[in-house]
């Protein structure tokens, strides 16, 4: 070290006093130290900041890289095909709306053909040997169609009818 008053050098690092001078070499001992250490810190904060800079830079790459190579994801779905199933589901509910609106077109004209036809009814007077099914067979030319005529007539039995008795039969 160097005595900083009278510039006297080769004294030792430890030593109090300059040999020469006598003058208090303490203080300048710890401003050394001092602006040692602070050279030390400086070095170790540049490093860091470099190190910081260079993660944030290669962080910023793979961020980059990824997000253009995978395509994000909705509930397990792309973006693509969240876009077409959307596509999809909105030519659905056209289809449905026109569907719905077909349905109701049939319906009105049915129940329009329903009120101008007139409903024909005739009598007819069971034979001997006849059930509703043979009658049925005969008029409807469905012997299933029995059911009908005991329900038009207030048959309660089907099987029980008799000679003679009127049946009104709807066209």
């Amino acid at each position: 070290m160097e005595c900083p008053v009278c510039h006297s050098s080769g004294i030792s690092d430890e030593t109090k006093a300059c040999p020469q001078c006598d003058a208090d070499l303490e203080a300048f001992q710890l401003l050394k130290k001092i602006e040692k250490t602070s050279k030390n810190r400086l070095i170790f904060g540049s490093i860091a900041a470099v190190l910081f800079i260079i993660l944030l830079v290669v962080w910023i790459i793979i961020y980059a890289f990824y997000s253009e190579s995978h395509e994000k994801k909705v509930d397990g779905y792309t973006t693509e095909e969240v876009t077409e199933l959307k596509a999809n589901l909105s030519k659905a509910e056209k289809q449905n709306n026109d569907l719905k609106a077909t349905n109701k077109e049939l319906l009105e004209k049915l129940a329009k053909e329903n009120e101008t036809k007139a409903v024909k009814e005739d009598i007819y007077i069971v034979n001997e040997g006849e059930t509703l099914f043979s009658i049925a067979k005969k008029i409807y030319g469905d012997g299933f169609m029995y059911v009908d005529l005991a329900k038009d007539n207030n048959i309660e039995d089907p099987d029980i009818i008799v000679v003679g008795q009127k049946l009104t039969i709807y066209h």
